[in-house]
């Protein structure tokens, strides 16, 4: 695709926490809570959804939602896709 920049080289984990914290802090606040119960928290969907007052299953949802926004945020910044930018777990653990 021309004018699309590609990340050639790997990221630290730190930049990649960097990156990852503003891009988290433009989602809405439920999508928010969910990762950061989820991956900070350690929480199961199910735990999440309890807390919410929500299904297993809608919290599922809003986890989706959440990556595919994440996912899109860093396509408009030119990372064309996962294998560019390769979300690691260890990366989510941002304070949020």
């Amino acid at each position: 695709v021309t004018g699309v920049q590609t990340c050639a080289l790997p990221i630290s984990i730190a930049e990649c926490q960097r990156l990852l914290s503003a891009a988290i802090e433009t989602l809405p606040a439920r999508l928010r809570i969910v990762l950061h119960a989820y991956y900070h928290g350690g929480q199961t969907m199910r735990a999440i959804g309890e807390h919410l007052g929500i299904s297993e299953g809608r919290v599922s949802q809003i986890h989706a939602r959440a990556l595919r926004l994440l996912r899109g945020y860093f396509v408009l910044r030119g990372f064309t896709s996962s294998i560019d930018f390769a979300i690691p777990t260890r990366a989510l653990e941002v304070r949020l």
